[in-house]
């Protein structure tokens, strides 16, 4: 027990002793009483406002209660400072308070020089206290009390002056400190104050005489109070209305009265935190919509206000100007990490401080567009019919397919494919010309707008099948290692005169006639770069029509099974924050098509599927940078799967990422040196290592000193075509701190020579290579190891030097 609660008992002693000796025979004269506790002020109503960093003391206390103890008709009390009864109450208090902001009993402490216990009609709050003599000419902000660094604004409670005139209650400014008078006039002790911070007085409580220069240290009893004050400072972004319920009941351990225990009071009250800030909410934006200008508006400090975004981030195309004007176009991909959140700061022009207020929004970015699926091929009554639906628009791949309704007799429809297939009957047609509407039922992948809607397909089926001339073959059997192979390509709405022709490699020992016939004994090992993605293209002789077709030709091994499903992209290409991204995801093996989806890609990217190829793209969000995994599922049209972890690295906005300078292969011809074509690159790190796939036999990938080529011979006539045949060339170019960058090209390889016997068109660095130049731009590169280093340049030198003299030889000829 605490000394001034031990002289808070030894007091009622005396009381009790003092009304036996003298009192006790009007003591059964005395009425009984009730009592009562309630709460004044502010009942059921609210409290004045607060403001945003702004420190706050409600102006008139709850409290001010009239309740006596009485014991055996006998009145007792505390006596205040003035003489008057007091008898103190317990507070408790539940609900929600504006965060900063405290509720506090103005407690009791106990006045030896008098033997009064006093209640605490006032506080203020120091941050610090001195400990020793200062010199307050010098104390300003920057100087350190107690521990504890000063800042404009803060009290500091001055008591160990040598000269006491000096003790007092001061505010810290930029440059001097400014003393406050705080002392209570009516109060036998003058102000309390408490002490926040310092390695000494820290928690402490101190109360000063009326001649507020002496001061010491105060024990106060906290469980009781007559009055509950509410203060505090809330903080920025604490706009807002908060709800709260007091209670007044009588201490536990006070003598009872004679009418016993009086009821608890209650109370419920409300106080509202002001925020500059008026806007509250902020309209959608869509991908790619510029967003109607929108001012936020401010209220209540002095304009002008500057605005500023202090945490999170806005949609990438958008912007908040200093005067707090919203606007911008969201680029496309932002709603895959919609909604944006960011804190808005607003400073207004009040001089010397400026006041400030914090509020968090909150923007949602929607899609742009609507989804929308692929038209499908014509049907001809009679005749095979396959297609494969396709979402585009707004849909966000993978997609999940239904049709619920619309599909002609003799059609069936595979979900997991997502394709139709089967023979139309005789009078699928009608008249001549029918058009099924397919209701399908779509469900996409968008990660935050997911979306499930009823999309209508027209499927037109035909009798005339003279009207359009088009490639009938939807789906090439599969083949396998070793076995014959055949099918018939068909063609339908042309005169029926036709040429065939592929530009794209056919499986070993496969070949495809002028008439269509795509057949031969497969090779052996055909299976190794399964599927051959072939376009079929048909010529009318009469019309000199064409159209094409672009089909997967799968080839299983041995006992049909499929080859391993596996990915062929050995590695991404670097991305940059906020700056679109696209690449093209590819796939071996299984049984093509293929669809694709995102099990762990970084925010701002999804994996979707464009005019039949599947892509990773979108915008990488701010603050993406650094090396992110990239882990995708492939899925075959046998429903096989296969994980593939890659690893993206994202640049910072406005960096150079390693990039190819060179965009495209010149052409090459069977029998005839290629090259040597040099590659250029840009940015990025030295050393630098190249690697490539798709290159046709007899050429090959080289390094000579800091420089990579192409360069050799295609011998194989079957790898080349009189219109010139199609590779897929992929270059990646890797560097020394892991940045990645991608070449993805064609090759195009004729098997006839040219008719003057000079080289080739294409890019022919042989001085350099010989020199060991580098390419203006280039990535430097060490020279590494390869089968082609160590001959490679004397090799050119000597063919360089042939094909000199035989121009020579020519132009003498000429002559």
């Amino acid at each position: 027990m605490t000394t001034a609660r031990r002289n808070v008992w030894i007091r009622w002693f005396l009381a009790l002793l003092a009304a036996s000796v003298c009192c006790s025979p009007q003591a059964d004269a005395q009425p009984a009483t009730n009592y009562e506790i309630s709460i004044a002020d502010y009942g059921g109503g609210n409290f004045p406002s607060a403001q945003e960093d702004t420190r706050y003391i409600n102006p008139t206390t709850l409290g001010d209660f009239e309740l006596e103890v009485a014991l055996s008709g006998l009145v007792f009390s505390f006596l205040d400072a003035g003489g008057f009864p007091y008898v103190p109450v317990t507070w408790t208090w539940s609900g929600e308070l504006p965060p900063g902001m405290t509720l506090s009993a103005l407690p009791l402490y106990y006045d030896s020089s008098e033997g009064l216990v006093v209640p605490v009609r006032s506080v203020k709050s120091a941050r610090v206290a001195s400990t020793g003599n200062m010199n307050l000419n010098s104390t300003r902000m920057g100087s350190v009390v107690d521990g504890v660094e000063l800042r404009v604004g803060d009290n500091l409670l001055v008591k160990n002056q040598s000269n006491p005139a000096e003790n007092g209650f001061y505010i810290i400014g930029s440059f001097s400190t400014v003393r406050q008078s705080i002392n209570d006039a009516n109060s036998h002790l003058g102000a309390v104050v408490t002490v926040a911070e310092g390695s000494t007085h820290g928690g402490s409580w101190w109360a000063s005489t009326n001649d507020g220069v002496t001061w010491a240290t105060i024990q106060p009893l906290l469980t009781f109070g007559d009055n509950l004050q509410l203060s505090g400072t809330p903080p920025l972004g604490a706009g807002g209305s908060y709800s709260f319920t007091v209670q007044a009941s009588y201490p536990a351990g006070l003598p009872v009265p004679v009418s016993g225990v009086p009821a608890s009071a209650t109370e419920e009250y409300t106080i509202v935190v002001e925020s500059m800030i008026l806007t509250t909410d902020l309209p959608n934006a869509t991908e790619e919509s510029a967003y109607p200008p929108l001012q936020l508006d401010a209220d209540g400090g002095e304009s002008p206000y500057e605005w500023s975004i202090v945490d999170g981030a806005l949609p990438v195309g958008m912007d908040l100007s200093p005067d707090g004007i919203l606007s911008g176009t969201p680029v496309s991909g932002s709603s895959f990490t919609s909604p944006f959140v960011f804190s808005v700061r607003v400073e207004d022009a009040h001089y010397p401080v400026p006041r400030v207020s914090l509020r968090e929004f909150s923007l949602t970015v929607l899609p742009d567009g609507e989804g929308e699926l692929n038209s499908i091929p014509v049907g001809y009554e009679g005749l095979p019919y396959f297609a494969h639906i396709e979402a585009a628009g707004a849909f966000v791949g993978p997609c999940a397919f239904d049709i619920l309704d619309g599909l002609p007799e003799g059609i069936s429809f595979d979900s997991e494919a997502a394709s139709l297939s089967g023979i139309f009957e005789d009078d699928a047609a009608g008249s001549g010309t029918h058009t099924y509407h397919l209701v399908v039922e779509v469900s996409d992948s968008h990660p935050t707008f997911p979306q499930r809607v009823e999309v209508s397909l027209p499927l037109v089926v035909s009798r005339d099948r003279s009207r359009t001339f088009h490639v009938a073959t939807t789906q090439l059997p599969l083949a396998v290692d070793g076995d014959v192979y055949a099918t018939q390509l068909l063609a339908l709405g042309g005169s029926r005169d036709y040429t065939w022709t592929t530009d794209r490699l056919l499986p070993e020992g496969v070949s495809l006639s002028e008439s269509g016939l795509v057949s031969g004994v497969v090779g052996d090992s055909a299976s190794d770069f399964s599927p051959y993605v072939l376009t079929l293209t048909v010529l009318d002789n009469q019309t000199s029509n064409t159209t094409s077709v672009t089909l997967p030709l799968n080839v299983l091994m041995e006992g049909g099974i499929a080859p391993e499903l596996r990915g062929v992209n050995a590695a991404l290409p670097n991305a940059v924050e906020a700056e679109s991204y696209d690449f093209e995801l590819e796939a071996m093996g299984g049984i093509a098509p293929y669809s694709w989806q995102a099990l762990s890609v970084p925010a701002g990217l999804s994996v979707l599927r464009d005019e039949g190829s599947w892509r990773l793209r979108g915008v990488p969000a701010p603050e993406s940078a650094g090396s992110r995994a990239v882990v995708l599922e492939v899925t075959d049209a046998a429903n096989v799967s296969a994980t593939i972890s890659l690893s993206l690295t994202i640049a910072e906005p406005g960096s150079r990422p390693l990039s190819f300078i060179t965009s495209a292969l010149p052409l090459a011809r069977v029998g005839q040196r290629y090259g040597p074509v040099a590659l250029e690159l840009t940015g990025g790190d030295s050393p630098c290592i190249l690697s490539a796939r798709g290159l046709p036999d007899g050429l090959e990938l080289a390094v000579s000193g800091p420089v990579w080529f192409i360069g050799g011979t295609i011998v194989d006539e079957r790898l080349g075509s009189a219109a010139g045949m199609l590779y897929e060339v992929v270059i990646t170019a890797t560097d020394a701190s892991g940045s990645v960058a991608v070449l993805d090209t064609t090759l195009t390889v004729q098997f006839f020579a040219l008719s003057d016997g000079g080289v080739p068109d294409s890019t022919v660095l042989v001085s350099g290579l010989i020199a060991g130049a580098s390419p203006a731009g280039a990535c430097s590169i060490a020279t590494g190891s390869t089968n082609m280093g160590a001959w490679w340049p004397l090799l050119a030198a000597v063919l360089a030097c042939i094909g000199l003299v035989g121009r020579l030889r020519a132009f003498s000829k000429m002559e």
